[in-house]
């Protein structure tokens, strides 16, 4: 009996020893998480704004906010047939790069299209770029309307001003390019068009003071990018371009729960529907080499694509 009360007392010492430890450990990891992301908000909430000496906003016309990262600092060639397509379509530009760094030579380059070129630190994805823009430019509430753009795709310049012709024709509140039925109905936020009574709503400034640093990029995905058409939808119309339930004949046997259109038929959308984007990560996740996404672009006849909708 001796022994066995002994054994107890010592098990009871060790597991409350245990316990203390974890709750220290847990508390310890709590506080480090806190702080981290107290960091990261002070951190990323900080901008430098470049303003163009060659071209100037006007809130007459709609503006782009399209978010930038170069490892190398550096404005491309493919980013600046980007801007260029859509300073001639009539949209002015303010390109929010997360090169903290990046040369006055390539903020010169940049500011041959955009208004303003904002510099800020690689922290909360492109959805804290577009806050970012938001916050370091005002006046973009006074705008006929507003795209949200990044620079994740390659794009092809003859096919860009056929969507935005598109963009412009929509009367719904929220418009993509392609929607996605993954985790949820959402439009795909690499290219939004946003209508000027959409950008006036309470629901649309709630959603970008919403928007915190995040690390993992699902969860950007999932509070921000399915997030916002699960917020905006109930007020707000969503349409988009093309509908992920047209691209399930060519999708098969993918079902449409499962289905990412700018990844599993990105040749459907270029050669079928005109599209004028084809997202970099094709190539080294799909291994497709953007020889064969310019022979897919080349062969697209702008006189033979069926009728763009909306239009």
């Amino acid at each position: 009996m001796y022994f066995l009360a002994m054994l107890f007392k010592k098990v009871k010492s060790t597991l409350l020893r245990t316990r203390r430890t974890a709750k220290s450990i847990v508390a310890y990891m709590h506080d480090e998480l806190v702080a981290d992301k107290i960091r990261d908000e002070i951190e990323a909430s900080k901008f430098i704004i470049w303003k163009s000496d060659m071209c100037s906003l006007s809130i007459l016309k709609p503006i782009c906010m399209l978010a930038h990262y170069a490892s190398d600092e550096k404005i491309d060639e493919n980013v600046m047939s980007y801007l260029r397509s859509l300073s001639n379509c009539g949209i002015d530009i303010i390109l929010i790069s997360t090169c903290e760094t990046m040369p006055k030579t390539e903020i010169d380059k940049a500011s041959t299209y955009c208004g303003l070129v904002i510099t800020r630190k690689n922290l909360g994805y492109d959805f804290y770029s577009w806050k970012t823009g938001c916050r370091a430019y005002p006046a973009y509430a006074s705008h006929p309307c507003i795209f949200w753009a990044n620079d994740s795709v390659l794009v092809d310049e003859r096919l860009i001003p056929r969507a935005i012709e598109v963009a412009f024709s929509s009367g719904a509140g929220i418009f993509g390019l392609t929607d996605c039925y993954r985790h949820g109905y959402h439009l795909q936020s690499y290219f939004l068009r946003f209508s000027g009574h959409t950008v006036a709503s309470k629901e649309f400034h709630d959603f970008i003071n919403s928007i915190a640093v995040h690390r993992h990029k699902p969860t950007i995905i999932r509070l921000y990018e399915i997030g916002l058409s699960r917020k905006m939808a109930a007020k707000h119309q969503l349409d988009s371009m093309i509908s992920a339930k047209d691209l399930i004949p060519s999708a098969k046997p993918k079902p449409l729960r499962k289905l990412n259109p700018t990844i599993d038929t990105w040749k459907v959308l270029i050669e079928e529907y005109g599209f004028p984007f084809a997202k970099k990560e094709l190539i080294p996740k799909r291994g497709v080499s953007i020889e064969e996404i310019r022979a897919s672009f080349d062969h697209v006849n702008l006189s033979e694509l069926p009728e763009a909708p909306h239009v």
